[in-house]
């Protein structure tokens, strides 16, 4: 179209929920996207999971404890290349990690990801198929230590607020089974720090994978998703910059809690890597500033927060933006 309303940037599913709800309201909508189509990138190598349990930010003490672990070891869960541009990132991730803070943002995310698991629901009404499902999810706890932090996971606010308890072994086992965004800030006034979190997914035959339910395998840091004709487990987090280039040894990584943990023996029929946008304090950045509306840095909850980032969205263009937690989520906060 010659003359849109609206342009959005990126094909992701916070674009195409975006997309959709400005055109609910009556807009002309441009999507530009550097790809080929609509859901690639990390929409589409994505875990699969819609998880108000797992809204915690990556800004927390405990992830800051076990990230300076992980960096030692070049297979681990974590990954950073140390280099002068990451500095400022590091810094305010600093400042951010702090329990007060971890708290007030896990609450804040935990409440947005149940409003945004409705929208999915009325979505999958409408008959839009996105897969949509509730089957529930199941953690896996091996180490040593494995019950201490289940039992302290399901005692948590966000374990009762969402009624998780903890199961025996005996009792688990018959369930089977960012660049862009930067520049444009820029040009808008708006220092707006994102560093890409490149993540990595292999994919097996259900019948060489068989699960059954979502699991996250906790210790491994690896979540194991049964998607249609296919199994998908996906694990990592290296921050990278802009980085897309492939290491082999995350994916096997991810193959070896797949043998330990669920037994599974045949080679992944393929493998991914993507960037997803990261901001310091773990949570997105929604908001208005200078004629654009920002909606990034979503981390690992992007799949999560698109239905309700797009409703957020399409209120801020139409001059009715009410929701409370917009103070805590603008883009000038840093």
């Amino acid at each position: 179209m010659s003359s849109p309303d609206v342009v959005v940037l990126g094909a992701g599913i916070v674009g195409a929920c975006a997309a959709l709800e400005l055109a609910r309201g009556g807009a002309t909508v441009e999507v530009l996207e550097r790809g080929g189509g609509w859901g690639e990138g990390c929409s589409w190598g994505n875990a699969g999971l819609l998880v108000p349990s797992h809204a915690r930010p990556i800004a927390a003490p405990e992830s800051l404890r076990a990230g300076l672990g992980w960096m030692v070891r070049r297979d681990s869960p974590f990954g950073l290349k140390l280099k002068p541009s990451l500095a400022p990132w590091l810094a305010r991730y600093l400042r951010a990690s702090t329990a007060r803070r971890a708290a007030e943002g896990e609450a804040l995310q935990r409440g947005l990801c149940s409003e945004s698991l409705g929208l999915f629901r009325e979505l999958a009404a409408e008959g839009i198929d996105g897969g949509f499902d509730e089957p529930g999810c199941l953690t896996v706890h091996t180490s040593a230590s494995g019950e201490e932090h289940a039992a302290a996971e399901a005692g948590s606010e966000t374990g009762r607020a969402l009624g998780a308890r903890v199961l025996t072994g005996d009792e688990a086992r018959p369930v089977p089974g960012a660049g862009a965004a930067r520049r444009l800030a820029r040009t808008a006034g708006v220092r707006l720090p994102l560093q890409g979190g490149k993540g990595y997914a292999a994919e097996w035959d259900p019948a060489a994978a068989p699960v059954r339910m979502p699991l996250y395998l906790h210790d491994q840091r690896v979540v194991a998703n049964p998607m249609g004709d296919r199994t998908r487990i996906t694990g990592g987090l290296l921050l990278d910059g802009l980085d897309e280039s492939f290491d082999q040894r995350r994916v096997r990584a991810i193959a070896t809690a797949a043998e330990d943990v669920l037994g599974v023996r045949a080679r992944p029929r393929l493998t991914w890597r993507g960037l997803r946008p990261c901001t310091p304090d773990g949570l997105p950045a929604i908001g208005a500033a200078n004629g654009v509306v920002f909606a990034t840095g979503h981390g690992m909850l992007g799949v999560t927060l698109a239905p309700l980032t797009g409703r957020l969205v399409a209120s801020i263009v139409a001059g009715a933006a009410t929701h409370p937690a917009l103070g805590a989520l603008s883009p000038e906060r840093f």
